[in-house]
């Protein structure tokens, strides 16, 4: 929070001694905006870290962790995807980092499934299940603030502001 709070001083008295223009100043904006990205991306680590330490000695079943550890890869590779395409001004990767959210939200929501058919059968453990349900969720969210960098390297780049779609939800599961 801090250094966040100092790079935004720092980008506010750039701006007001340099007067940046164009393309100097997209980069300037975008930047306060990956910085605040970064920011809460760190909040998302540090409330999982959190979680993990408070069900430290719950009986928790390996079965609901099984997606936990590719959840957490497949966010960290696009992060470092996204870092990537800011720091070479990569378009095309930029573009194409976004895609990789599906695989994350396909993820996600075979995990929450799983968290609920076990909560049914084990309300005892709710307090538990709904921390580490929390903690999956912070890791699925950041593949979705990763996307809202590439947003900003986009708008670098281009001058356009686009809105990439966040979420691939899959469709809902039909009752028969």
């Amino acid at each position: 929070n801090q250094r966040q709070v100092q790079i935004n001083m720092d980008i506010m008295k750039l701006m007001a001694t340099q007067q940046p223009v164009a393309r100097d100043m997209r980069f300037v904006a975008s930047l306060m905006g990956i910085v605040a990205e970064l920011e809460r991306i760190h909040d998302y680590v540090k409330d999982t870290g959190m979680v993990t330490n408070q069900i430290h000695g719950y009986p928790i079943p390996r079965e609901l962790m099984i997606h936990f550890p590719e959840i957490a890869e497949k966010s960290a590779d696009m992060l470092k995807m996204a870092l990537d395409a800011f720091r070479n001004n990569d378009l095309e990767k930029a573009q194409n980092t976004p895609g990789k959210d599906a695989e994350v939200e396909a993820l996600y929501f075979a995990s929450y499934r799983l968290f609920v058919t076990y909560t049914a059968d084990h309300i005892d453990q709710l307090d538990a299940i709904n921390r580490l349900e929390w903690s999956l969720h912070s890791l699925a969210r950041i593949a979705d603030r990763t996307i809202n960098i590439c947003e900003w390297s986009i708008y670098i780049m281009t001058g356009e502001m686009v809105e990439i779609p966040a979420r691939h939800r899959p469709p809902l599961v039909a009752d028969k």
